[in-house]
């Protein structure tokens, strides 16, 4: 996770303008291609894995913060509260999705997870 001052810098090289007083406005303050370069950024502190996947990596970032744009502007009748409950929502549900790809995928390699990761998954299966 990236720091708020780091994510702001990068908003900031990305010639976008942040509003304090407001946590989304209601028009989009952010084009596809602006997003695509601010997701670069933030990229190059954690950078993704595209391995061999059979796709231009420019190409799904384009696309991704074209649904973002998309989705962004459907939420533009929406309360202030509404827009940050369904933003977290969503946040929340890419952060599990990623998570139970990743530990599939270690499954997939029979790659050994470590005693933190065995101890957190234990901890969910019993619910807390």
């Amino acid at each position: 996770m990236q720091e708020p001052r780091a994510v702001l810098a990068c908003v900031h090289r990305a010639g976008l303008q942040w509003s304090h007083r407001l946590y989304w406005p209601p028009a989009m303050p952010i084009k596809p291609e602006q997003l695509a370069a601010l997701i670069r950024e933030v990229e190059q502190d954690d950078p993704i894995d595209f391995a061999d996947l059979p796709f231009n990596d420019a190409e799904l970032r384009e696309l991704v913060a074209s649904h973002l744009c998309d989705m962004a502007a459907a939420m533009d009748n929406f309360s202030t509260e509404d827009r940050l409950l369904t933003l977290l929502a969503v946040s929340a549900k890419l952060v599990l999705e990623n998570l139970v790809l990743h530990l599939q995928l270690l499954r997939s390699h029979d790659v050994p997870t470590s005693d933190s990761v065995d101890a957190l998954l234990s901890r969910l299966r019993k619910g807390g």
